[in-house]
Order: C-alpha cells, then sequence, then structure tokens
C-alpha cells in the first residue's frame, strides 16, 4: 500500500521499473489524488539518463599472457631476488650475533665485618712476609713474573698438608694475593721464592682460614696472566678483572623485575555507540605525537527492522601544534534521521594546550561548535520530534504545518574537556552544551533548549612484557544525554595490532569489535545490540536489535 511513508521510495523503483503492473497503476491513483507529489514524480522523470554502450574495438589487444609476458618473468626474478637476500642477511645476523663477543668488568668488594676481622690478621702476617720478598726483589719484565709464577707449581704439596679451608676463606685469600704485591719488581733468584713458599707454610692458623682450595689455588695463578698486585692495606680490597663472554643463547629474564606491566599507551580505543575519539573528549587533540591525525566513524542503528534511516557520520582531523604548546583539531559531523525528517550538520574547533607537572599531563580543552538542523514537515507525523536513540527533543509543534515544507535552525554550541595523563592510566571528561542552547521557529509551541552531555572515560593498559605484544586494556565510560544514561565496562584484547574489544552498558546493551591498527592505520568493526526504549519508536519487546559501527583513524607522521 502507497502512503506518505514510502512514497519516494515507489516513485524511484517506478523509474527503475522495479514494480508490478498493479503497482504502477496503483502509484498513478495515487498520484492524481495527492497532486503535491506529481513535483517530485516529474523531477525524477527528468533526471532519468538513458545509459549508452560503448565498445572498445581493441579491446582484444588490451589481453597479455602473464605466463609469457615481460611483467610475469619479471615479477617471480625479482621475488626470488627477494628471498635470496632476505637468507643472505639473516644467516650473517646469525652468525653475528652467535659468535659475538664482549667483555665484562668485574668489581668484588668484600665488606663483610666478620671477615675483616681475621683478614687483618692475614694482613699484618703476609705484610712481614712481603716486606722479605721485597728486600730481594728487582724489577723485571712481564714473561718473568709468570716464569716465576710458575715455578711456585713446584711447592704446591707445601700446601695440600693445610685443612680446614672454607669457600669463604678461599675467596678471601684470592683476593689478598692478587692485591697484596704490586707489579713494580720481579722476582729474580728462585731461592727466595723457595724461602718465601717455606715461610708461608708456617703461617699460623688464622692464614690457614684465608687458603684458596689447595692446589686449585696455584693452577689459578696461570689464569691471572699479567695481574697487578699491590700491597697489602687495612682497608676494603677490590680488583677489577676483564672476562671475555660469549653471547647467550638462550632467553634470559631477570627475576626481580615484574612480569606484568602497567603503561597508558595514550592510545584509547572507545567501544560503545557514536564513540568518536574527540567527540567524546576534545582534549585527545594532540596526542597523536608529531603529525596529523585522522579519524572517521559510520554507524548505523536498527536497519534490520526500522524503515526508517539512523545514521552517524564523523571525521576529524587534529595535530599537535609546538607554537601553541598545545593540540588543535576540527570535527564534521553529519547525522541523519529518516529520510530527512531531521538532519544536523555541525562543525567543531578544537584547542587543548597541553600541561606537564611532574610526569603528569594536564590536558583542558575548548570546543566550539556552530550547527544547522532541517526538518521536513511532510515527515512529521507527531507534535513532537525526538531522536529516537536518546530522546533529545528537537522540535515540538501544535499541527503540522500544510505550506511549510522544510525549516532550517542554527545556534551555537560551547563545551569544554579535561584530560589527566599518568604513565599509568588516563581520565577525562567532557561537558557539551555547556551554554545552554536553544532555539524557537513561529511553528513551535514552545522554545526549544538542547540538554548538556556529559562523558566520564578512565583506562589503561596491561602488558605481560615492558613492550610486549599482548596488551590487555580494561576502561569505564559513563554517558548521560538526555534520556540516555549508562555506564559501560569495556576490555581490549589486543596481540600483534590485531585486536578484539567487548562492552556491556547498564541499560542492557553491548557492543563486540574487531580490528588492526599499527600505528599509522587503524580500523575497526562494531557490532552493537540494544532493547527497544520508550523513545525509540520501536515496538517495545525484549528483542535485541542490532547496530553497524565502522571506524577508521589514519595518522601520518613526519620523517
Amino acid at each position: 500500500m502507497i502512503g506518505k511513508e514510502n512514497i519516494e521510495e515507489k516513485i524511484f523503483d517506478y523509474f527503475e521499473g522495479d514494480l508490478s503492473v498493479s503497482e504502477v497503476k496503483e502509484l498513478e491513483e495515487f498520484i492524481q489524488k495527492n497532486p503535491e507529489y506529481q513535483v517530485d514524480f516529474d523531477a525524477w522523470k527528468q533526471s532519468k539518463v538513458s545509459s549508452e554502450s560503448h565498445e572498445y574495438r581493441f579491446m582484444d589487444e588490451l589481453l597479455i599472457n602473464e605466463k609469457t609476458s615481460p611483467k610475469g618473468w619479471l615479477r617471480w626474478a625479482s621475488g626470488g631476488a627477494l628471498l635470496f637476500l632476505i637468507s643472505f642477511a639473516s644467516v650473517g645476523l646469525v652468525n653475528k650475533f652467535s659468535h659475538g663477543e664482549g667483555k665484562v668488568s668485574i668489581n668484588i668488594n668484600d665488606s663483610n665485618e666478620t671477615n675483616k676481622e681475621f683478614l687483618f690478621k692475614d694482613v699484618n702476617a703476609l705484610n712481614n712476609i712481603a716486606s722479605g720478598f721485597e728486600s730481594q726483589l728487582e724489577v723485571s719484565s712481564k714473561a718473568e713474573i709468570n716464569a716465576n709464577y710458575k715455578s711456585l707449581n713446584v711447592q704446591k704439596k707445601s700446601v695440600d698438608s693445610f685443612e680446614g679451608v672454607e669457600s669463604d676463606s678461599k675467596s678471601n685469600f684470592l683476593e689478598l694475593n692478587n692485591s697484596g704485591i704490586k707489579n713494580k719488581k720481579a722476582i729474580k733468584n728462585k731461592k727466595y721464592v723457595k724461602a718465601s713458599i717455606s715461610n708461608l707454610n708456617n703461617v699460623n692458623k688464622p692464614i690457614n682460614e684465608a687458603v684458596l682450595d689447595k692446589k686449585e689455588n696455584f693452577e689459578k695463578f696461570d689464569l691471572l696472566d699479567g695481574l697487578k698486585i699491590s700491597s697489602l692495606k687495612e682497608e676494603p680490597y677490590s680488583y677489577t678483572l676483564d672476562i671475555t663472554l660469549k653471547k647467550v643463547k638462550l632467553p634470559y629474564e631477570n627475576p626481580n623485575h615484574p612480569s606484568i606491566f602497567i603503561k597508558n599507551r595514550k592510545d584509547p580505543y572507545l567501544n560503545y555507540a557514536i564513540a568518536h575519539t574527540l567527540e567524546e573528549n576534545a582534549s585527545f587533540a594532540g596526542n597523536g605525537s608529531e603529525g596529523i591525525r585522522s579519524e572517521f566513524l559510520y554507524r548505523t542503528e536498527w536497519p534490520s527492522v526500522s524503515s526508517d534511516n539512523f545514521t552517524s557520520q564523523i571525521i576529524s582531523i587534529d595535530g599537535r601544534v609546538d607554537a601553541l604548546k598545545g593540540g588543535v583539531g576540527i570535527i564534521i559531523n553529519a547525522d541523519r534521521i529518516g529520510h530527512g525528517k531531521l538532519n544536523t550538520n555541525a562543525v567543531s574547533m578544537i584547542y587543548s594546550p597541553k600541561f606537564v607537572l611532574k610526569g603528569v599531563s594536564i590536558e583542558p580543552s575548548f570546543k566550539y561548535t556552530y550547527n544547522q538542523k532541517n526538518i521536513s514537515w511532510n515527515q512529521v507525523e507527531e507534535n513532537d520530534v525526538k531522536d529516537p536513540r536518546n530522546g533529545v527533543l528537537y522540535a515540538s509543534i501544535p499541527y503540522v504545518p500544510e505550506n511549510v515544507r522544510k525549516t532550517t535552525l542554527f545556534h551555537h554550541d560551547l563545551g569544554v574537556g579535561m584530560l589527566i595523563n599518568t604513565n599509568k592510566f588516563f581520565i577525562g571528561g567532557q561537558l557539551d552544551h555547556l551554554n545552554n542552547p536553544s532555539y524557537s521557529n513561529v511553528v513551535f509551541d514552545q522554545k526549544i533548549t538542547i540538554p548538556a552531555k556529559i562523558s566520564v572515560m578512565a583506562g589503561t593498559d596491561v602488558l605481560k612484557k615492558k613492550d610486549g605484544d599482548f596488551v590487555f586494556s580494561p576502561s569505564l565510560n559513563f554517558i548521560k544525554y538526555g534520556n540516555y544514561t549508562t555506564l559501560w565496562t569495556n576490555t581490549q584484547f589486543s596481540y600483534q595490532g590485531f585486536f578484539f574489544a567487548g562492552g556491556i552498558a547498564t541499560n542492557e546493551e553491548f557492543m563486540a569489535s574487531l580490528g588492526y591498527g599499527n600505528g599509522k592505520v587503524r580500523l575497526a568493526y562494531g557490532l552493537g545490540f540494544t532493547m527497544p526504549r520508550e523513545f525509540s519508536g520501536l515496538e517495545l519487546t525484549d528483542t535485541y536489535y542490532e547496530s553497524h559501527q565502522i571506524s577508521v583513524r589514519v595518522h601520518l607522521q613526519p620523517k
């Protein structure tokens, strides 16, 4: 049956040839009875353009055999060359890191008070021996020192008689030997060395407690080739030794480091209806580091259960300006209710200065919006014109005007926001329609005032590793606008750029999203389900009706 609610669709199908014979006759009779639609019918008739067919006579010459074409050979050759280069580079890198060597400097300081007591006694005893050494020593070369050290191996048996050696005392004795004698004189006469060894064998028990593991003590003299040995002093003992190490092939994790990190990546994904980042909080402007960031969102409501059209389209561009010490942005909003019943177009300008205080970024924002609304009276059936998604009143009329087809309204809007970014989390909010924008018209029976909109958000990111691939991001979002009040609880799971987000609201609404982002591009699709509410215009049942949402973000960064 043809009526005011579907006349445009029927006229369109008429000229597309999609109507049956009976429907064509019914449409023509309806237009005769309602001549006000004859103008639309004639306009559609004049807009129809017959398509012209053109055939390119050299079509066959454009086809090329991919198997024998030069492009085909070039493609396979370039692919093989690229594979060869990647393999060659991979082998080179593996060899480099597998055989890489490094040096580590080890500094040993023994400040144990208990050990100091007997170490000082050892120092006094060994100083007496060292004084006997120095009287018999002369300057010699490094090679002579090594030769004389090797001669000490002959005296190993004299040390084997030492008993009661403790592990701590062994290391202390190594320190005393390594820091006891300075490399300024060389051993010249072996008979004095043997005599000194004999004196060492007669040292009393405190010295026995400082001996290093019998034979191993002297075997390590060969490894300490060229080591500078200084005179013993009554102070903390230390030495520096360069040891050649190879790169560890197995991964190593420090047990003292936490296995889970909480970090604010400053890249939130808002997972709820019409959740455009700058539209919900203008303080996000300029948070994308350097470069220009653009974001587009499209949402359609209840397409399967309503012949009306409820869509929202939002596009924004923002960036950071150092001269202004903050971020600037612009938002363009196009909202459609019905087939032109209520159209809203808006342009917003944003400025968000950034202040850093003790590592915390405080980011207020100021937004000015210019709004234009169009009401098509031929689609209005009731006295009130409301947004079925949030119940906001846009017009109230005693009757539908007959001689007025469309009314255009203008108003200005102000908004303020605040965002606090820390290293661990972010929290912020925005208040729109701060100036209580209002408008009226001769056909309205009352002055219309747009209610304030409140948005509050908080979130963080949890990583298994400090810069790991797996990220868990919980968040909370509170929205109040007109008759729409709800709290969203959201979670996002991200792995190597691919993410899944799910959220549920207190008004029995939920939404799931899938997407991918790599810092430069982010694409996400969201599927939401809503139960009908009193102001939605839908039949009040326990059935959930679906909504679809697509968002795209592009971040152009300078080189």
